[in-house]
Formats: C-alpha cells, sequence, structure tokens
C-alpha cells in the first residue's frame, strides 16, 4: 500500500531493494563482534566521514573528528551534556523510541489498547492515528522487527560520540552495545533486511517529527535509500557487501561434538587456528610452547601452516579448545603430544610430520617454505 499524502509506494521501493541487496555475498565470512557494533551505525558514519569499525570517530585517514562540533550536536539535538544524561538519551531512544510506536500500532488493533487511544484529547488522538496509517504501510514488509533498525543504529552512534567526549570510557560503551545488539541479531540475518528496517523507520520518523509532512518523509526516504544503496554497492564505501552479518563461528563442523571418542587422557587445552577450526584445514605446522599459567594449557598450538603474519596475530583468529577435539579431528597429531616444551612439527598436506628441535627452527624452515 502507497503513502495516500505522498502517492510514493515506499513499501514497494524498499522490498525491491531488499530483494537486489539480499543476495549479495560478503567478503568477510565471519566479522568480528567489535568491528559489527559500530557497523551498525554505518549509515551515520557514512553521513559524518567516519570510520566504519573504530569506536573513534576518525575517517579513513586517521584525522579525528571536529570535537567542538561533535559536543554542540549531542547537547542541541539531544540535550546529551553527561554520562547521566547520555544514558538516558540512549536508553529512551533506543527502547521507547520509533519501534516501540511500532508495537503500539499492533497493540491498537487487538482492540484493548484502541479504548486507551479514546482517552486521548482530540489532538492526540488523531496524532496517533496519521502516524499508525503512515506506518501500516510498512507492516507487512517489515513484519515483528518493524523499525529496531533505525533506533539501535542512532544508540550506537550516540554511544560513539559521547565516548568521544569523554562521557563515557570505551569499556562501558561496548557493554552498552551488547544491550543494543542483542535485538538486532534476534531480528536479523543478514544486511539488507537490516537496511530496509533503517530506511522505513527513518521515513516514519520524519514523518511524524515534521508533523506529518509527506514531503519530508520523502526526501528523508530518498535520502536514507542512497546512504544504505552505497554500504552495498559504493567501492569506496560498501561495508555492508564486505563484512558479513555476525553469526558465531561453526568450529569443527564435521565433528559429532555429542559423540566425540576419548583418544586423549588430559582436559588440557591447546589454541587452534580458524584455518583448522572453521576452515576444515589439516594441522601442517604445530608446536608445543610454554603453557600459560592462567587456564588448563597444554602449550599446544595448532596452524595449516599458510596463515600470514598479520592472519596469526590477530587473536580473532584463533580459539581454544581440548586438545580431545583437535585429536578427533585428525588423529594423525596424537603421536606428537608427548613432545617437549619447545619441539615443534612440519608437515606438507598428505605427507609425514618431520619433528625439529626448537620452534626457531621450525619457523625458520616455514619462512623458506612460504618464500618458495
Amino acid at each position: 500500500m502507497g503513502d495516500k499524502a505522498s502517492g510514493r509506494d515506499f513499501a514497494g521501493e524498499l522490498a525491491a531493494f531488499r530483494e537486489s541487496a539480499a543476495g549479495v555475498e560478503n567478503d568477510v565470512e565471519y566479522t568480528k563482534y567489535p568491528d559489527f557494533q559500530i557497523l551498525v551505525a554505518a549509515p551515520y558514519s557514512l553521513m559524518k566521514h567516519n570510520d566504519f569499525t573504530s569506536i573513534q570517530l576518525k575517517d579513513a585517514q586517521g584525522a579525528g573528528a571536529d570535537h567542538e562540533k561533535v559536543e554542540n550536536n549531542l547537547r542541541e539535538n539531544f540535550g546529551i551534556i553527561d554520562s547521566e544524561s547520555a544514558t538516558q538519551v540512549v536508553g529512551r531512544s533506543c527502547f521507547r523510541g520509533c519501534q516501540w510506536q511500532y508495537t503500539q500500532f499492533e497493540m491498537y488493533d487487538s482492540g484493548e489498547f484502541k479504548e486507551e487511544v479514546a482517552k486521548l484529547r482530540p489532538s492526540g488522538q488523531e496524532s496517533f492515528l496519521k502516524c499508525k496509517e503512515f506506518s501500516d504501510q510498512f507492516k507487512d514488509l517489515l513484519g515483528a522487527p518493524g523499525y529496531v533498525a533505525w533506533d539501535m543504529a542512532l544508540g550506537v552512534d550516540l554511544l560513539r560520540e559521547s565516548v568521544f567526549c569523554d562521557y563515557f570510557n570505551e569499556v562501558t560503551a561496548r557493554k552498552m552495545m551488547d544491550d543494543l545488539i542483542k535485538p538486532l541479531l534476534g531480528s536479523f540475518r543478514n544486511w539488507a533486511d537490516f537496511a530496509v528496517s533503517f530506511v522505513a523507520g527513518g521515513t516514519y520518523s520524519a514523518y511524524k517529527n515534521s508533523k506529518f509532512d509527506p514531503e519530508k518523509a520523502e526526501e528523508t526516504f530518498d535520502s536514507l535509500l542512497e546512504l544504505v544503496r552505497r554500504l552495498f554497492e559504493d567501492g569506496n564505501a560498501n561495508v555492508w557487501k564486505a563484512f558479513a552479518w555476525y553469526k558465531k563461528k561453526d568450529y569443527f563442523p564435521t565433528l559429532d561434538k555429542d559423540n566425540l571418542k576419548r583418544l586423549v587422557n588430559t582436559e588440557q587445552g591447546c589454541f587452534v587456528s580458524d584455518r583448522i577450526s572453521v576452515d576444515g584445514a589439516k594441522p601442517c605446522y604445530v608446536y608445543r610452547e610454554e603453557p600459560f599459567k592462567n587456564f588448563p594449557d597444554s602449550g599446544w598450538r595448532f596452524f595449516a601452516g599458510d596463515e600470514s603474519k598479520e592472519y596469526t596475530a590477530d587473536i580473532n583468529n584463533s580459539n581454544i579448545f581440548p586438545l580431545n577435539v583437535v585429536a578427533n579431528f585428525d588423529e594423525s597429531i596424537i603421536p606428537l603430544l608427548d613432545a617437549e616444551i619447545n619441539t615443534a612439527f612440519i608437515r606438507k598436506e598428505g605427507e609425514e610430520f618431520i619433528n625439529f628441535k626448537t620452534v626457531s627452527d621450525a619457523m625458520k624452515e616455514r619462512s623458506k617454505e612460504n618464500m618458495n
């Protein structure tokens, strides 16, 4: 149903956009959670020329935002002047914002809420019904998630600006973002669905806040749709194509984790590269170092052998597993496990392990092979 006031079929245009964007294959299959938190506010980052994944407000070249401009925006447009006001505004914007109104419209249709609306003054009733009529055009398209993307994206952007103005530290802001991300992960499966909710919510917000001006709604719709389209298609800003919607990694997908064989009689753990645990590559570069003291660590480290230095240095590209899990994945590592600390093994896939007296010697050999 198109908007009677403007004549635009907003829902139809958004449905067509979602169909075109839903099939986009992402370059990065597993997005890091801290990056995902900030990517939620990507339309605002694009508008304000901020980096897309850093909580700090800086551009792609590392130049920081204008402190006075950010502070003025928070104060003049949102009434944020300190941590207390920031907490209140973020909470109100995210949990009493457009999505809250969207659910009220659903309650009105149930009948009981209609009686409460009837108790409002005539002007209040008229305002409610105008907003509901405008919002109803999106109902079949959006379903239960409604405008939640619009509210949460705004919340993340406000938190970033609050960190920049020293109203919060980053640790506190990240914890608050966790509360905003949870509804999104339960509502959407990809950036296309999120984008549609974001544009619809922003369009509804513009219509309501402009006192029901259809031209303002159209202007906002066109502007927001262009922004999200660029986040998929613009080669300089296509972060929603580059980074997949957040999902937990599926570790050792070929294993029946509830029925593992008891191959190793220890509860100790080990570090395993995602190239093995996620991608399914065989361990080809294996070494044992001095175990960490703060958990039951065997000291064993398992790599596919083709990881770059940058990949290995990123802690998000490895995880800790019991040795028995790795043994179930590849039983050929079992004979190695009694080796002493500072022992290393290298092999080419399909061949036998070669024993090196020290990890340093193995690293040198690995470097030679990588150069060749």
